[in-house]
């Protein structure tokens, strides 16, 4: 139904300017509020999969919540539309989202991306003290400010439940169910952790890499390897990825809810303990490329009469470019050609070059 809409319509005081989001639940456009002169950003559901009252919910949720690191719902209300009951909850605009800072290989460069979830659990823990379960954390509902702050949004399948107690929900977002959403549909606020520790997984490992298993595994054991706490492990990681940032993540996504942190507080201070000082990412040509202050760090990986050469390299601000001698090394073993490769691009990302 909601395929009928298109730039140009007029819905009450909102003219839609671009669609900039859309599925099952319904659409995500810029519009024009002719009232203030400003654009904001729309979102549009008829009752198709959800009764009326059920996406108004949703906006009284984000109306109620007022916080640097949540997207709060300014207005609602069920608007007549081609023979259509929708409904329209108005937001503010963000210019950005985590999928637009991926780079080539499809994640974000691991300081930005720890900075990223840092904010999102401030948004968290914000949305706990007002009871809420958001239920449906994921890189797409995580939006970037005018300031690079990052914010939780959309609330459609949220849940307001007296004193945080767990509680059923006959909807939830299943690449990210918690194992014990999957047996028995709780959620709760370790659920809640649970899902943005995958999400975190995703942004600085490749934000495919979970639904690529459960592509190779299929739906059912899928499922199974979480709820036996097999889904991700320590050799799971990029190899940039530092060995205390990997327990967080593993903490987060326990398949134990007792194991996992208890709350979203108790997760941002591990992560703000952690000092990182440079990064990787993906240069044009598809290389690996390290930053460190101002030198920027490849490797050389040279096979010859029988074994292997790490020859990692340097380029100084200058633009030179040297072979960091100290650091080269030769080997038979393809495991340990490995492990000297994350150790060098951990030192990188830890500023222990």
């Amino acid at each position: 139904m909601l395929g009928m809409l298109d730039v140009g319509d007029k819905l009450y005081k909102y003219e839609l300017v671009d669609r900039i989001g859309g599925g099952n639940f319904g659409q995500v456009w810029v519009a024009k509020d002719h009232t203030l002169d400003k654009n904001v950003a729309v979102k549009i559901l008829d009752d198709t999969n959800e009764p009326v009252f059920k996406h108004l919910q949703e906006a009284k949720y984000g109306h109620c919540v007022t916080h640097q690191n949540v997207v709060h719902v300014h207005y609602a209300d069920v608007i007549e539309h081609n023979g259509l009951n929708l409904v329209v909850i108005a937001m503010d605009l963000h210019p950005g989202s985590v999928e637009d800072e991926l780079n080539s290989a499809h994640y974000v460069e691991i300081k930005r991306a720890t900075k990223i979830i840092i904010d999102v659990l401030k948004g968290l823990e914000y949305l706990h003290e007002k009871d809420i379960f958001h239920n449906d954390i994921k890189p797409s509902n995580i939006i970037i400010s005018n300031t690079k702050s990052a914010l939780l949004t959309d609330y459609g399948i949220s849940i307001q439940t007296k004193n945080l107690q767990p509680i059923q929900s006959p909807n939830s977002y299943r690449l990210h169910a918690a194992p014990e959403t999957l047996i028995t549909q709780n959620i709760s606020v370790q659920t809640d952790i649970y899902q943005l520790g995958l999400t975190f997984y995703r942004i600085i490992n490749g934000i495919g890499n979970i639904k690529d298993i459960r592509a190779k595994l299929g739906e059912d054991e899928f499922n199974q390897s979480k709820i036996t706490g097999d889904l991700l492990t320590h050799s799971e990681f990029l190899p940039f990825v530092p060995s205390n940032l990997k327990k967080i993540v593993l903490k987060a996504s326990h398949v134990d809810p007792k194991q996992r942190y208890q709350t979203a507080l108790e997760m941002r201070k591990d992560l703000e303990k952690i000092s990182l000082f440079g990064f990787w990412t993906i240069n044009s040509t598809g290389e690996e490329v390290g930053h460190l202050n101002n030198n920027i760090y490849t490797y050389q990986q040279i096979k010859k009469n029988g074994y292997f050469e790490f020859v990692p390299l340097k380029t100084s601000a200058n633009g030179r470019t040297t072979k960091m001698q100290s650091r080269i090394v030769k080997c038979r073993d393809l495991n340990k050609l490995e492990k000297t490769k994350s150790k060098f691009m951990q030192d990188v990302v830890l500023g222990n070059i």
